[in-house]
């Protein structure tokens, strides 16, 4: 099964089919069992996105989260040396999903059998007016962007990178920070989790009206920033999501 029909039955889920297209779909699962086996692995998926967090109940993510959301805009990398496209195009389980539930998959656990809830994950958040909520489909220029992540026990991944790109091809780097144009900072490296944890910063940039999309890597051992966006990275987990940025 690949990931295009895998990311119809995600459009399917959210009513973004046309209606011939979503008959022929359901059609399909009835008759499918390849189909259905995607379908359950959508419905696990969707599952572990809303399972509670324990350790999260009662957290106000306002406080402390978003410390750098008032500080000056940070530096936007960009030119023609930046070929981030190209660093995601290799990268293994790259998907698209909606901005409202950011799940990474992981393929190589997948392919020893595993079922269920994914390994890794991650999910943005929006500060606007000093009130917090998961991004959407749409932000205003001038909100800023935190994350937090999942990290469950079995997972490799040691360290992790989120950045974006317009549709201008200009880039802009929320984990690592990258503030010194003469500096290679490298990965954030993270540890094993079974609840997520937030990164505790909040970053605004000088977005520009239009597509942005945001990328997360998971990574086994740290990379710096100047090997992603030379296109010398092949992550073995990397999801996308895109939102359109309001004026």
């Amino acid at each position: 099964m690949t990931d295009t029909r895998f990311d119809e039955l995600v459009k399917l889920s959210e009513g973004e089919v046309t209606a011939r297209r979503a008959e022929a779909l359901r059609a399909e699962l009835a008759t499918s069992p390849t189909l259905r086996a995607e379908q359950a692995r959508l419905e696990a998926l969707v599952a572990a996105l809303e399972a509670p967090a324990p350790r999260l109940e009662g957290l106000d993510l306002r406080d402390g989260f978003w410390a750098m959301a008032d500080a000056a805009p940070a530096p936007v990398r960009s030119g023609p040396g930046l070929r981030v496209a190209a660093a995601l195009a290799v990268a293994a389980g790259l998907a698209l999903v909606t901005a409202t539930a950011v799940m990474l998959r992981d393929d190589g656990v997948r392919e020893k059998g595993a079922s269920g809830a994914e390994l890794t994950g991650f999910e943005a958040w929006v500060l606007r007016d000093g009130q917090v909520t998961r991004l959407g489909p749409t932000m205003h220029r001038d909100d800023a962007l935190g994350f937090s992540y999942r990290n469950l026990p079995g997972s490799s991944a040691r360290a992790i990178m989120v950045y974006a790109e317009d549709a201008a091809g200009r880039v802009f780097w929320f984990y690592p920070a990258w503030t010194d144009p003469g500096a290679r900072p490298s990965a954030v490296p993270i540890g094993v989790s079974n609840a997520p944890v937030r990164l505790d910063e909040a970053v605004r940039h000088e977005l520009s009206p239009g597509l942005l999309t945001i990328h997360a890597l998971f990574l086994d051992t740290p990379v710096s920033v100047v090997d992603v966006e030379a296109g010398r990275v092949r992550a073995p987990r990397a999801a996308s999501v895109t939102v359109e940025v309001l004026p």
